[in-house]
């Protein structure tokens, strides 16, 4: 079909590709941040063309159709509208699915964060030029990325034996604590892979409201990861002939100490 701008049709379609390119982008903006159901983005994105698409033949078609008193007004209107019913049909179950998984993350998880403390466990805190050079990396990404939130990096020793704790206490609206309240576990999960740590292992906690992962290192170590609705964090320890359940149980009692609960599940 070939469409001539220079007719009252072809000025209608011309409106309506507009049109639904602005429906097409709006929608982007809007949808792609809520990360549905684990889709990727450019899943999403190919999602999306479909009613935008539909919503520029609607609009075409009605303002080529329509009486020219009404024909910029249909073909301007339609697409935005079209494109708006498709997608409340296309992407409305994966929205409901995501509320829920909210409401059920609010009634399993805690909201909590963590502060910096002189001793935990016992074991003293140390400094290092590695250590302070982790905390500038870590702000400036979460100053570039995660405005609001902030980040505890500190390490601890005993003799031998130390551990290093990175954690983020996330902002409101922030990317970062819109996975933590849709899955804290799968955020953790992602967190954790993020670094290079994959296939943890899942241990209870006694401290309340979070989800504990951990997983074995290349030589004496271990690493440890928590999250909850609001917090998200590593514990990698350097320890002899530790088993990981042993680790696991050390970070649960670290994070009793460190961490200051502000909300109980409900």
């Amino acid at each position: 079909m070939t469409i001539d701008a220079n007719t009252s049709g072809g000025a209608a379609w011309t409106r309506a590709a507009i049109a639904a390119g602005a429906a097409y982008l709006a929608a982007l903006v809007l949808v792609l941040p809520r990360d549905l159901s684990g889709k990727t983005d450019a899943a999403v994105a190919g999602e999306l063309l479909v009613p935008a698409l539909m919503g520029f033949v609607a609009g075409g078609f009605l303002g080529s159709a329509a009486r020219e008193r009404w024909r910029e007004a249909a073909s301007l209107l339609a697409p935005p509208v079209v494109a708006s019913l498709g997608i409340a049909l296309l992407l409305g179950p994966d929205l409901v699915e995501q509320r829920e998984d909210r409401q059920e993350a609010s009634r399993t998880y805690a909201r909590s964060h963590v502060v910096d403390r002189p001793t935990v466990l016992g074991w003293r805190k140390t400094e290092s030029a590695a250590l302070e050079r982790q905390r500038e990396v870590i702000d400036e990404k979460l100053l570039d990325r995660e405005p609001g939130s902030t980040a505890v990096v500190t390490s601890y020793q005993d003799g031998l034996r130390t551990v290093v704790v990175q954690a983020i206490n996330t902002s409101d609206s922030t990317g970062l604590r819109e996975e933590l309240e849709q899955s804290p576990k799968q955020a953790l999960t992602n967190f954790l892979g993020g670094a290079g740590v994959m296939d943890p292992d899942a241990f209870p906690a006694s401290v309340p409201g979070i989800e504990l992962l951990c997983a074995e290192l290349p030589g004496a170590g271990a690493i440890c990861g928590w999250a909850d609705l609001t917090t998200i964090g590593t514990a990698s320890w350097q320890l002899s002939d530790a088993e990981l359940d042993e680790v696991a149980d050390l970070t649960d009692r670290l994070l009793d100490e460190m961490r200051v609960v502000d909300a109980l599940p409900e």
